[in-house]
């Protein structure tokens, strides 16, 4: 099963560059562009195999493909208001709950996201409704899945539990401002250049459609939503090490990486 979920994941983490190639094209439609979407879509992807190679077995792999496939398609049906891509991209948010309660955090942005895009521009209410229920759906089997896996309160529903029951501790407060700090100082450092371009690109997103009263445009809204879940991401992962006796585990930068 162990090799097997190495092949499984390995194939996964082929296909992100493939999906960020796909996202990039749908915020960029200019087929000129294509040089630029490829160097974006393998700049995106490099710090993945480095991160993978040798925890190809963890959840990370399916978080992190996952991700990227839902970027491109929720992309896809707010452009194209077309309701099978809303239903893809509705799947795989209920997906990335199933395969870990931080991937409930990633999704949830999106989603919000993509939501106050279509209320301001009008947009397709079949497509918002078709991505909300796919999404509702299949986060809805988790208990199904987990049980017949046996993983009792190991499931992504026991851990949101458990993490919000550690935080109303008075206690361990400032242990989760601690690990964040942690957490996205080793999430910048490990993928600077990535980083930076990428805060450059949002910011120039939202001033141009500041400026050109442009409202939540549909780059300015796509590359803030992944902002946002690479934030939600960091949280969850600073919450998740607390009590400080878990704070050894904080190493593992790998929990907040790759929503990057």
């Amino acid at each position: 099963a162990y090799h097997f979920a190495l092949v499984v994941n390995a194939l996964l983490v082929a296909s992100i560059p493939l999906a960020l190639h796909r996202f990039m094209r749908q915020l960029w439609p200019d087929p000129g562009n294509d040089a630029a979407h490829v160097a974006a879509a393998l700049a995106a992807t490099c710090y993945v195999p480095l991160l993978m190679l040798s925890q190809l077995a963890m959840s990370e792999s399916a978080l992190a493909c996952s991700f990227a496939w839902m970027l491109a398609y929720t992309t896809t049906a707010l452009r194209t208001t077309r309701v099978t891509a809303a239903l893809v991209a509705g799947a795989l948010a209920g997906f990335l709950f199933l395969v870990h309660a931080r991937g409930a955090m990633m999704a949830a942005p999106v989603l919000l996201v993509a939501t106050a895009h279509c209320v301001v521009h009008r947009r397709s209410r079949r497509a918002l409704a078709a991505l909300w229920l796919a999404a509702l759906g299949v986060a809805l089997l988790h208990g199904v899945v987990e049980s017949a896996a046996g993983l009792g309160r190991a499931s992504s529903a026991g851990m949101l539990r458990d993490m919000l029951a550690r935080l109303a501790m008075p206690a361990h407060w400032k242990w989760p401002l601690f690990n964040f700090i942690g957490a996205s100082t080793e999430a910048i450092v490990t993928s600077l250049g990535v980083a930076v371009v990428s805060a450059r690109a949002i910011v120039a997103e939202l001033s141009n459609a500041w400026r050109e009263r442009h409202g939540l445009s549909l780059r300015a809204a796509m590359l803030a939503a992944g902002a946002l879940a690479m934030l939600a991401s960091l949280g969850v992962t600073a919450a998740f090490f607390v009590p400080p006796e878990r704070a050894d585990q904080l190493a593992y930068g790998r929990y907040a990486l790759p929503t990057l």
